[in-house]
């Protein structure tokens, strides 16, 4: 019996891509001198989706691996579902998605059966990191996985939507929705309104898209399966026309309407002109409605305690938990570390 799982060069080359720090010159000269990036164990599983996905703390290399293994012939189409299938209970961040695409980009083809469990397993985590975690950032992760995975099975466009990262930085030309019968409603008195469909923020190059629950991701313009004849602006957000989305962050919130508690995602966009938006689902906050999804404009998070307002970020930028350590460490408070972290 062979003392390799895969064969002395695959095991070389499955090591080195479990480095926390990859060396990739390395792992191109191990694929030259023969190893095969499509081998299999005795269990007929690939290297990759038999182990590699689920050894590793972060995702941010699973994009490169991915792409540096299929530019030297990894069979995405016999292997991809399989790999994908092990991505869901990975790393739970942006790399998995970027990942995924790649491996469909490639080809990856199943079954009917196979991609009905795919599907059903990243919907069934979508909802645990939603209803259980009240994790929504990982939640719309997800959410986002799961357009592209279905797109590639019913073989229309997917590979333009993104993440609702891809939106920073970018100026909002128009705000719209994309029928009259689309349009918010005020539920409240106030500056609550129901968001009946989805509520769009177009930027030169791409489109963030609020759906009700909420959920959140982009697509690049123009927005596929849009009648964009039949758009209408919304004027309750004329006043972040022209502005950057500078930050999107989550929250989590536990409301109760009564004796009754309920989990509440909270989404909060902020735009360069000082405007915040918060997009969330009714739990008794709307007296008007039972379970709208709303947005109201002014919900900055000023609640936020600078402690929660650091999680947020370091759920953004977890390359920065090592810095916000050191601050604390030597004394900073909270409130310090989080001007500090503003000013970057």
């Amino acid at each position: 019996m062979s003392e390799f799982e895969f064969g002395k060069l695959e095991d070389d080359l499955l090591r080195l891509c479990k480095a926390d720090q990859p060396d990739y010159d390395q792992i191109r000269k191990v694929i030259a001198d023969g190893a095969n990036v499509n081998a299999v164990n005795r269990d007929g599983r690939n290297l990759l989706s038999a182990e590699f996905w689920n050894c590793c703390a972060s995702g941010e290399k699973f994009p490169q691996i991915t792409k540096l293994l299929l530019d030297n012939g990894f069979d995405a189409e016999r292997f991809g579902l399989a790999c994908i299938s092990q991505l869901i209970f990975s790393t739970y961040d942006e790399g998995i998605f970027y990942a995924a695409k790649l491996l469909l980009e490639a080809g990856a083809k199943g079954t009917k059966e196979q991609w009905d469990r795919l599907l059903e397993s990243i919907g069934t985590e979508e909802s645990y990191q939603r209803c259980c975690d009240g994790n929504h950032r990982c939640k719309n992760i997800y959410y986002a996985l799961y357009k592209i995975v279905d797109g590639a099975r019913k073989s229309i466009p997917y590979s333009d939507i993104d993440l609702w990262t891809s939106i920073l930085g970018k100026k909002i030309n128009s705000v719209f929705v994309c029928s009259e019968e689309s349009k918010p409603v005020q539920i409240q008195k106030g500056r609550r309104y129901e968001i009946p469909d989805s509520i769009l923020f177009e930027a030169e190059d791409r489109t963030l898209i609020i759906e009700a629950n909420p959920n959140i991701y982009t697509r690049a313009n123009p927005v596929p399966a849009l009648e964009m004849e039949k758009r209408v602006s919304v004027e309750g957000l004329r006043s972040v026309i022209g502005a950057t989305v500078t930050r999107i962050t989550f929250r989590h919130a536990e409301v109760k309407d009564g004796t009754t508690g309920y989990r509440q995602p909270n989404i909060y966009i902020s735009f360069s002109n000082g405007i915040s938006i918060r997009f969330s689902t009714n739990f008794g906050e709307v007296p008007k409605e039972d379970t709208a999804t709303y947005f109201e404009i002014g919900g900055s998070g000023a609640d936020i305690t600078a402690t929660e307002w650091i999680n947020d970020w370091l759920g953004e930028f977890p390359e920065d938990k090592g810095l916000v350590d050191r601050c604390r460490n030597c004394g900073e408070t909270d409130e310090q570390i989080k001007a500090f972290l503003e000013g970057i």
